[in-house]
């Protein structure tokens, strides 16, 4: 579930970068004569996207219906299992509470457990992984080393930032704050 999810956050950001590369260069589109084509690659992410939002909600539909049995067949076994279970020495008081325990208690957590996972918690983990991947391809190569070899350092000179207390004596003063009348 996990991948399909993955498939649709992939194809709205490629329908968001293609509208807006289309919406910034509109003007040199129509120029060109390029609209077609344009259309056409907006389609076809458009269509790729629709692929997988459907094979989504095919794969919701199996988790909503799994969910209604895990849910309501306990429930049912034991409404059917209640003269078998008096018989062999079960409580009359029992199958009641065993009734209200998975229709009040045990279904109700299951769904609860289920949306969590299911929607928004899983929703929620691939989003924050594929954010984690872009900051991973967009992060800046680290700095090089203060005292590194490169253009001034045979010389002693230092490569890399400012010390803190450099910094400090070269920020500017506060604004002083204008005068009322």
């Amino acid at each position: 579930m996990a991948a399909r999810q993955r498939e649709v956050i992939l194809a709205d950001e490629r329908i968001a970068g293609t509208t807006g590369d289309l919406t910034g260069g509109l003007r040199d589109v129509v120029a060109c004569g390029a609209e077609d084509r344009m259309g056409a690659t907006a389609g076809a992410h458009v269509d790729d996207a629709a692929r997988a939002t459907l094979s989504l909600a095919r794969l919701t539909a199996v988790r909503t219906a799994a969910l209604g049995i895990s849910g309501w067949v306990p429930l049912l076994l034991i409404l059917l299992a209640a003269p078998w279970l008096v018989r062999n020495g079960v409580t009359a008081g029992a199958i009641p509470g065993a009734v209200t325990y998975v229709s009040q208690a045990l279904q109700p957590a299951l769904q609860g457990f289920v949306q969590g996972l299911g929607s928004s918690g899983l929703w929620l983990l691939v989003t924050v992984g594929r954010m984690a991947e872009v900051a991973a391809e967009s992060a800046p190569e680290p700095a090089p080393d203060a005292t590194a070899s490169g253009p001034g350092a045979e010389a002693g000179r230092r490569t890399g930032p400012a010390p803190a207390a450099w910094r400090s004596a070269a920020s500017p003063s506060p604004t002083p704050s204008p005068r009322t009348r």
